[in-house]
This record gives C-alpha cells, sequence and structure tokens, in this order.
C-alpha cells in the first residue's frame, strides 16, 4: 500500500474496531469501505473515544500506534471531512475536570486539556460543561484606553461622546449647553427677566439662574415662594436688580431673607439670593451714590470678619454707626500712621491721631465727664482722672532773657537754680509800670514862663530858672498815689519859683528859695489822691 500523508499537527491515530474489519500483519485493521464503526482517537494526553455514528467514506488501516499517526489506504483523499457525524468525548484514562479545554501548545505540537487562568479583577467560575468569566474588585483599569477614550488608564482623555445616549440636559436655565460634532460645550449664560413697571411680582421656579430686574417710579413688591417649593431647594439662586426709583420690598412666603421677613433694595442696588432649603441668603451690591444696611460677620478675621478696606470708606448712617466687637484698628503698622476725623456739625473736623513713634500704651478715660475747672491727669500709665487746678507747681528750667537794661545767668538751671541778675542802663521808656522808676530822672526846660511835669518820665526833674523872671511849676501830669516827685532847681539871676496849687506846703507856706546864681535847691513832694494834691515833704536849699 502506498502512504498517503502524515497527519502531525494533530499528532491523531484512529483506530477502527474490528467490526466487519480483517486484520493485517502490521497489526492494522481494515473497516469495510463505506461501512460505519466506533472511532478511537489517540493524542499525547490520552486515547479518546468511541466516536459513534461515523461513516467511513474510504479504506482506512493504521499501521503504528506511536505519537505521530501514519496513514496508509488506497484512498485518493484520506481526511477528516471523511468523517461525518456527532462526537462526544471520554477520555481513556484520567478523568477531565470541569472547565478544561483542548489547548494547542505550539511547543509539543499537541493539544493539551487544561484550564483558563483569571487574571486582574477577573474571576473564573467552571461548572460541568460551563465556564463563568466576570470582573471582579473595584481597582482602577490599567492599560490603553479605547473607544471615546484616549491615553491610558487610570487617567484616560475623553476624546469624543459617540457612545453617549440620552442626551445631556442643563439643570438650570444659566446653563448653556451646545454639541459640536462629537464634542459638547458646556457654559454659563445671564438670562434677563426685564419685569420693568410690573408690580406686584412672585419669582417663579424658571427664573432660578436669571436676573430679574425691576424698573418704577414707585413701589415695587415682589413675593418669594417659601423655600421648600420644588425648584426653590437647596442651591437654587437668582439675581434681583432694582433699576427704579421706587424701592423694591422682596417678601419671603414663610421663609426669612438674611434672618429678616423683607428685604428692601434701593435704587441702583441689587441682591444675589440663594437658597439653604429653609430659608434665603441674600447678597448685597451697593446702590447708587452708595450703600446703607447692616453687614453682621462672625468667627475670627479669617473666616469671615472686615479685615481690610481699600482705598477711602465711609460708614455712614443717619443714626450713627454702630462697630460692635473687642478692637478697632487704624493704620498699617511701620507704614501708615492711624488717625481719625471728628466733623463739626456746621463746620470744621478734628483729627486725633498718635505721635509717629507711638510706643505701645493704653489711654484710659475717666467715668465721669468731670468737675468744671478740673483737669485731666494721668497717673503715668495711660489711666486718667479729673483732678482741681492748682496755682502752684514745680519749676523745671529756669533761663534768663537780658531785656530792658538787665542781663543775668542761671547756674544749674533744671535742678537747683540759682539766678544771678545785673542791671544796666535803665530808661524810663523801656519800663512798663504804674509810676515812674524808682530813682529814674528826667530834665524839663522853661517854656513860655512855666515848666510842664509828666511824673511817669521820671520822679527827679531837673530844671533851671529864668534869670530876672518867675518861673512856675505847673500841675504833673500821670501823677500816681503815694508817688514820691523831687524837683531839682537851679537858681538863675533875679529868678523867682511859683507853685501851682496842686502843690500843698501847709501852713508854713512855700520855702524861700535861694537866689544867688547857680545855687541848687531841692523840693520834694509825695502825691495823695484823695487830696488830689503833691504834699509838701521838706527841702534842701543852696547847695
Amino acid at each position: 500500500m502506498k502512504k498517503i500523508t502524515k497527519i502531525t499537527a494533530l499528532a491523531l491515530i484512529l483506530l477502527w474496531p474490528t467490526i466487519g474489519a480483517a486484520s493485517d500483519a502490521g497489526g492494522g485493521v481494515y473497516p469495510p469501505q463505506g461501512s460505519t464503526g466506533n472511532v478511537q482517537v489517540m493524542t499525547s494526553g490520552g486515547v479518546f473515544g468511541p466516536y459513534s455514528g461515523l461513516t467511513c467514506a474510504s479504506h482506512k488501516w493504521v499501521s503504528t500506534l506511536d505519537d505521530n499517526l501514519t496513514l496508509s489506504t488506497d484512498c485518493t483523499q484520506p481526511s477528516f471531512s471523511d468523517i461525518a457525524g456527532t462526537i462526544s468525548l471520554t477520555q481513556i484514562g484520567s478523568a477531565f475536570t470541569n472547565g478544561q479545554l483542548l489547548i494547542g501548545n505550539t511547543s509539543t505540537g499537541y493539544m493539551q486539556a487544561a484550564t483558563l487562568t483569571a487574571g486582574s479583577n477577573v474571576t473564573i467560575t467552571n461548572a460541568g460543561g460551563a465556564i463563568t468569566i466576570a470582573a471582579s474588585g473595584s481597582g482602577a483599569p490599567t492599560g490603553s484606553a479605547g473607544g471615546d477614550l484616549g491615553g491610558t488608564y487610570p487617567n484616560p482623555t475623553v476624546l469624543s461622546l459617540s457612545h453617549v445616549t440620552g442626551g445631556i440636559t442643563a439643570s438650570t436655565p444659566d446653563v448653556a449647553i451646545t454639541a459640536a460634532g462629537s464634542g459638547i460645550t458646556v457654559g454659563t449664560q445671564q438670562i434677563i427677566n426685564a419685569q420693568g413697571t410690573t408690580t406686584p411680582y412672585t419669582i417663579l421656579s424658571s427664573d432660578m439662574g436669571k436676573t430679574v430686574t425691576h424698573n418704577k417710579s414707585t413701589a415695587v413688591a415682589v413675593t418669594l415662594p417659601v423655600a421648600t417649593t420644588t425648584g426653590f431647594g437647596v442651591g437654587t439662586s437668582f439675581t434681583d436688580v432694582n433699576l427704579g426709583v421706587g424701592t423694591v420690598t422682596i417678601t419671603p412666603t414663610t421663609s426669612t431673607i438674611n434672618g429678616n421677613s423683607t428685604l428692601a433694595l434701593t435704587t441702583g442696588q441689587g441682591a444675589y439670593i440663594i437658597s439653604d432649603g429653609a430659608n434665603y441668603i441674600a447678597f448685597l451690591g451697593a446702590a447708587t451714590g452708595g450703600g446703607s444696611g447692616t453687614v453682621t460677620t462672625t468667627g475670627s478675621p479669617v473666616s469671615g470678619n472686615l479685615t481690610a478696606f481699600s482705598g477711602t470708606t465711609s460708614i455712614t448712617g443717619t443714626t450713627g454707626a454702630t462697630l460692635s466687637g473687642a478692637v478697632l484698628t487704624l493704620g498699617v503698622a511701620n507704614t501708615t500712621l492711624g488717625d481719625f476725623v471728628l466733623e463739626g456739625s456746621t463746620s470744621g473736623a478734628v483729627t486725633v491721631q498718635p505721635a509717629a513713634a507711638a510706643g505701645t500704651w493704653s489711654l484710659t478715660l475717666p467715668t465721669s465727664g468731670g468737675t468744671n475747672g478740673y483737669l485731666l491727669s494721668t497717673n503715668g500709665s495711660g489711666v486718667t482722672s479729673w483732678v482741681a487746678s492748682s496755682g502752684t507747681g514745680t519749676v523745671t528750667t529756669v533761663s534768663v532773657a537780658a531785656a530792658n537794661g538787665f542781663s543775668g545767668t542761671v547756674a544749674n538751671a533744671t535742678t537747683t537754680p540759682a539766678i544771678t541778675i545785673v542791671a544796666g542802663a535803665i530808661t524810663p521808656s523801656s519800663v512798663t509800670s504804674t509810676g515812674p522808676v524808682v530813682g529814674s530822672a528826667q530834665t524839663v526846660s522853661v517854656s513860655g514862663a512855666a515848666i510842664a511835669t509828666n511824673y511817669s518820665s521820671g520822679m527827679n526833674v531837673y530844671f533851671t530858672a529864668a534869670n530876672s523872671a518867675t518861673t512856675t511849676v505847673s500841675a504833673p501830669s500821670n501823677a500816681v498815689d503815694a508817688g514820691n516827685l523831687t524837683y531839682i532847681i537851679t537858681q538863675g539871676t533875679s529868678s523867682v519859683i511859683a507853685w501851682n496849687a496842686i502843690f500843698d506846703f501847709g501852713a508854713s507856706g512855700a520855702p524861700t528859695l535861694s537866689t544867688t546864681n547857680g545855687k541848687v535847691d531841692y523840693v520834694g513832694f509825695k502825691y495823695n489822691t484823695n487830696l488830689t494834691k503833691w504834699v509838701y515833704l521838706g527841702s534842701q536849699l543852696g547847695n
């Protein structure tokens, strides 16, 4: 017989039983050509069979039973296509286990019975005649992404939304969704609901995410449904702006707004209003020309206190402004001097500020307004009290200014001053007093047979009597009570002196003066205000 082929890929040995067949000398069997019988198959893993109901279309026989199957036949096309029917396998030798498969092995060239091995996050459950493969665990996927995703796991990028079904819907009117090709753009938009002069107006759920405006010359009433109403729940918000002259009053139903029953918006003022699911919170913007209202903060500076304003900031109110808290700090340390200004109600302003190098201390004021005439005194530590004014004090520094003919020196000027005064030439014009300076003198001339005396010009009056004539001494001007006045008269030839009636010589009368030319007579007086007289004190004649 002719060797037709050698099937090594499957390493199969076909054995036909001797049903209706004859054996040859080589140990093979000859099933009748075209007969039907049972077939067994042997591989390196064992012998499988029987295969019932198979039809042999050609004469086949087996010469060997080694691992390499050699088929010899006189058929011209021996192949497994010649075998038709249903194959059911049983193993001759070790029994199959659940889930085993016939798996090719290129290193041996045989089919082998083996089970599948589970990879990461995969479970394999083997059962009789069935294998269940499922994902397991919660770990992030790894490896390259595919489909609508690019890059690698666990952080791929979205390339397109071609597999998204059902569409994407905006949750509120202020969210805009635009589809372009395989991409989607999500953004925000501000929709204006201009109510104009409409009043009253009730906020609708469709207003969430919008700006509602009002523009009316008179008051506008706005109703805000309770915050538990559908469409007004936690996080829903809208903006309300007053563009008109009339005040817009927003009144929640049952709920509160910033803890109050209403919220008023003046001209140009707006409010961003958000629901917390029970009540409303409003964030107010400034009205035209400045805002008003109450700013309430809680917690430490990092969690909500007003800590700084930029530029010039005013806190005003028709009845005043109140800042409650422990400390109000003005200025910036080492940078800006802190001060505050007290405005006068009609004019002027008073600025209170510390020194540039202010030191660190506290000023504590008294507990009352004090007593009239009292002074504010400190105890040296900044604690003040009211004390009575006193005419005494402590001299800490003494100096002498040279003036009016005086000069001086001071020893130990800041401890125990000792003053030395030096008198110089003093002139009456340099002295201000109610009378002449003691020892001061003046010289007068005879004019019109008389002499005029100004007491404040000097208490010693010098003049020379006229020769062969009578010289009258007129009443002195600027007389001072108890003031002393002395006339020093130089006699001329045959001179006669007459006295004004203001000079009182008493019962003895005026003294008789010298008649010798060149003699000097001294005549003294003291002024008595009650008598309005210069009273004669005495004289020294003929010197």
